[in-house]
């Protein structure tokens, strides 16, 4: 509810730090802090409901020949689970789901 009254605020949603990233520090490109409540419910969305519904569905056919999925263990945004779930629906004989702190 609040996403869609103040979709701009931040508000408990992740905080982006662009520090780390590979990207000259002078780019315009890298966002700097809170991420506005709709772009996180947008992506809680997507995660949480609209891949999993998509595969039941059949319109995400994971039949393909190889996989490679990465996941960091402490992302605050994705679940784990939702992405071990994503992986284990993979119909793909060569998968690999590569974990990382």
């Amino acid at each position: 509810i609040l996403a869609a009254v103040a979709p701009s605020s931040g508000f408990l949603t992740p905080v982006e730090d662009p520090s780390h990233y590979s990207c000259p520090p002078e780019t315009k490109r890298n966002f700097q802090g809170s991420w506005p409540l709709s772009t996180s419910k947008m992506l809680l969305d997507v995660t949480s409901g609209a891949v999993e519904m998509d595969q039941k569905s059949g319109k995400l056919n994971m039949d393909v020949p190889s996989l490679l999925v990465i996941a960091g263990e402490r992302d605050e945004i994705i679940p784990m689970e939702a992405i071990e779930s994503f992986y284990q629906k993979a119909k793909c004989h060569d998968k690999e789901l590569l974990k990382v702190p």
